[in-house]
């Protein structure tokens, strides 16, 4: 993204969106002045701002995330003094032309330009990132707002690219250095945790007389109708609600009346992903990590959880399948008459297309200029589902952080071979 700055003009106090880090470049120009605080006084910072800079009439809720939508728009600015006071750790940095500042996740900042000048920023991730994704990941879905990226696709895809890399490399590739096993650890542990959830649940529905079926073959986003999460693993579709909802609505599914009408859609390389997870628990650490995260109470799943001491469940034991309908592919698929292969006009209104059945529903969600829907598949006992995909999604949004002390560094500014860490 390209920023043209001009005397005063400030960008507001901010987090990256799902805590990525960003890298900003400064072509020319007057100077600019930046503000940042680390990553782990991030609640400290937020409790101030809800305490002490907004008035109770301006936030829409209580609690913890009840500054966080006025946050999100990314207009709240105020002296860093009012941090100071409250013993929140605010560093100063100067960036001038040909120099770069990086932001790490969860670290807030805001500043001014000095003057008219030209930059560039962009965000981007590390291996170690995947914890901070996974709650970036819960605090949209609590605030019902739909993501930037699929984080739950990026972690697998990741997680198997990570495996085939492992085990196409020779043995002296594989002696890795402290960091990269780091690194492969904030990888493995958060696929492993995603894939425990979500077999856990599915056979709590399946004793609950849902049945189980293979997704379409379709390369889209499925966004859940109620915290707009992305399901990529699984989600459950029932005739109580028009469009899919992920696997962590615990309450509504336990008052779902539908029993044997509900059905779960789960990927064809369901297997392959849990056969991975069993070869990461394999290595040390990785189960102690997981189990931990669990007890700590970063799962959504607290009643599926209690499964786990039920003596029949046992992690990733078998859970049926039923045989899939035949479903018809991309290019037989026709949309209010248009063929999908060709050009066809922008609709909010998209056709649903089940065998003889015929169906309708808009989404209104979706920020993108072209609006989608494609064929899905439906079991043969009348149960009649509709998922929404969307294809590209834009919207800025924040996160409510949670504490983490990994890392204490807020911006680093360097030019050259000259490099500056503040701390």
């Amino acid at each position: 993204m390209l920023y043209i700055g001009m005397l005063f003009s400030m960008f507001a106090w901010h987090v990256e969106d799902h805590y990525l880090y960003s890298i900003n470049y400064h072509h020319c120009g007057a100077s600019k002045t930046w503000y940042g605080i680390p990553g782990k006084a991030a609640p400290d910072f937020e409790k101030v701002v809800r305490e002490h800079v907004y008035d109770h009439e301006i936030l829409s809720g209580e609690g913890e995330t009840a500054a966080f939508d006025i946050l999100l728009g990314k207009t709240t600015m105020f002296p860093p003094n009012i941090l100071l006071h409250h013993h929140v750790p605010v560093y100063r940095a100067i960036q001038k032309p040909g120099e770069f500042v990086i932001t790490f996740p969860r670290a807030y900042h805001s500043g001014f330009s000095h003057g008219f000048n030209c930059g560039e920023a962009v965000n981007f991730a590390v291996g170690e990132w995947f914890p901070l994704g996974a709650i970036a990941s819960q605090r949209y879905a609590l605030l019902k707002r739909i993501p930037l990226l699929p984080y739950e696709e990026l972690l697998c895809k990741e997680a198997a690219l990570l495996d085939h890399e492992f085990s196409t490399s020779s043995y002296k590739d594989l002696t890795t250095s402290t960091g990269d096993t780091h690194i492969q650890h904030c990888m493995k542990v958060p696929f492993v945790q995603l894939m425990r959830l979500q077999h856990c649940v599915r056979w709590s529905l399946m004793k609950m007389g849902a049945r189980t079926h293979y997704k379409a073959d379709i390369d889209a986003t499925v966004l859940c109708s109620i915290c707009k999460r992305d399901c990529y693993v699984a989600h459950v579709m029932c005739n109580c609600r028009v469009d899919a909802i992920c696997l962590c609505h615990e309450e509504e599914i336990r008052k779902c009346p539908c029993s044997h009408d509900r059905a779960v859609f789960v990927r064809k390389d369901i297997i392959e992903l849990e056969t991975l997870s069993k070869k990461f628990e394999e290595e040390n650490g990785i189960v102690d990590a997981v189990k931990k995260q669990m007890s700590c109470g970063s799962s959504t799943h607290s009643y599926f959880n209690r499964i786990n001491h039920n003596a029949e469940y046992f992690p990733y034991c078998k859970i049926h399948i039923d045989t899939p309908p035949e479903v018809h592919s991309i290019s037989e698929t026709r949309v209010f008459g248009y063929d999908l292969n060709k050009p066809y006009p922008d609709a909010s209104t998209i056709t649903f297309c089940f065998g003889p059945h015929e169906y309708s529903t808009q989404s209104d969600e979706c920020t993108s200029t072209n609006r989608r829907i494609f064929s899905s598949s439906c079991p043969e006992n009348g149960f009649t589902p509709q998922t929404t995909i969307i294809n590209a999604v834009k919207r800025r949004s924040g996160i409510t952080p949670e504490r983490r002390h990994t890392e204490d560094s807020t911006i680093t500014t360097f030019t050259g071979n000259q490099v500056q860490i503040f701390l």
